[in-house]
């Protein structure tokens, strides 16, 4: 059995930052030109802000891969994951609560809610939670000496 390699031995790589923030990126383009089907109705107030806040939570890793490697970078990049939990999750939990709603007064109102409203939702949910729980995936792995 091999000994467990220190904390210098893993480190985010520039490429591994710099594609998380292509991704949050693209994600913020998505939501916010794609999703948004009425930029006049506030049922697509979530996707919309969705739109605008994750282009802003890619710096923090732009900012981490501009670092020389060592702890700073490491530092950043865990910054830059814990505001994608934070700020992700509660974008997330927005998502699941507006679709909770739709659905709850569709069956309320005895429609079925197929609606571009709750279809979004359903995608917007689908795209953040994999990407909020995935964000730190291999991110800090160990590498070989």
């Amino acid at each position: 059995m091999g000994t467990v390699p220190p904390a210098a031995a893993r480190r985010p790589t520039r490429g591994a930052l710099l594609l998380r923030s292509a991704w949050l990126v693209a994600l913020g383009a998505l939501f916010g030109r794609v999703l948004v089907l009425n930029p006049h109705d506030n049922a697509y107030l979530a996707p919309a802000t969705a739109g605008q806040l994750l282009p802003l939570l890619a710096v923090p890793f732009v900012v981490a891969a501009l670092l020389p490697e060592g702890s700073a970078r490491r530092i950043a990049a865990w910054i830059a994951v814990v505001l994608v939990w934070g700020v992700g999750g509660l974008i997330g939990a927005g998502f699941l609560f507006y679709a909770g709603l739709i659905v709850v007064s569709s069956l309320v109102a005895g429609k079925l809610p197929l609606g571009g409203v709750a279809v979004v939702h359903v995608v917007g949910t689908a795209l953040l939670v994999p990407t909020v729980l995935g964000i730190s995936y291999r991110l800090f792995r160990v590498r070989a000496w």
